[in-house]
């Protein structure tokens, strides 16, 4: 007796593979810049991996130093993204303000500081890795030579601003550079290290340190306003 033979049953073809939408590169520098931002933030600068931050944002390694050179060029970026922006867009409304021959310098100025501090306090994490290698990660100095200078160098737009409309405001002779570094300074610390600078129990508001910044600025203007004062023989 011979058993008929069964022909094998087809096989379930697999289904096919969804291909991922094409990415413009903005777009891929953005999800990078995003990732490293997370990363440097929780690990900080020395234990943070570029392949971690590549699976990440869902590209290779390669592409992260194709974008930004090395893992010390993307945290510049990353820091510098967190600051730089907020003053473009500063910059370019308060040129637009004094366009239309506004001479009271105060509203802008608050909004400004109010804005920066918010920017700062928002990514403490990463400006307190920033701050931590530049200065004292002795294994990156090669690599933070350049970047000890990057909040130095993302003002210097300001410096240029302020020297411009000094004379819309009436100021007295003010040093700006020392100045916006002083107040930049100030925001700063207080955004980045507030914890440790304020007692855990009750710690001002966000209101509170914003209006105190506000009064302390305002202060050194009223008093350096104007013409200087001309020397008495009385």
């Amino acid at each position: 007796m011979t058993t008929p033979m069964t022909s094998a049953s087809p096989q379930t073809p697999a289904p096919p593979r969804t291909r991922r939408p094409r990415r413009t590169t903005p777009e891929v520098k953005r999800l990078i810049l995003q990732s490293a931002r997370e990363a440097f933030q929780r690990h900080g600068y020395a234990n943070t991996r570029t392949r971690d931050i590549a699976a990440q944002a869902d590209v290779v390694e390669k592409v992260i130093f194709r974008h930004f050179g090395s893992k010390a060029g993307l945290f510049e970026a990353a820091v510098v993204d967190t600051v730089a922006g907020f003053l473009r867009e500063h910059i370019a409304s308060w040129q637009g303000y004094f366009d239309q021959e506004h001479t009271d310098v105060r509203a802008p100025t608050a909004a400004f500081i109010a804005g920066l501090y918010d920017v700062l306090h928002d990514n403490r994490g990463l400006l307190a890795a920033y701050l931590a290698a530049a200065s004292f990660d002795t294994g990156t100095e090669g690599e933070y030579s350049r970047s000890r200078d990057l909040l130095g160098t993302a003002l210097q737009p300001l410096d240029e601003l302020s020297r411009r409309e000094q004379p819309i405001a009436g100021f007295g002779p003010i040093n700006i550079v020392v100045t916006i570094r002083a107040t930049f300074g100030m925001l700063l610390s207080l955004a980045v290290y507030g914890d440790l600078l304020f007692p855990s129990t009750g710690r001002p508001s966000r209101q509170e340190i914003v209006d105190e910044c506000l009064a302390l600025v305002f202060d050194g203007w009223d008093h350096r306003s104007g013409p200087p004062a001309e020397d008495s023989d009385d």
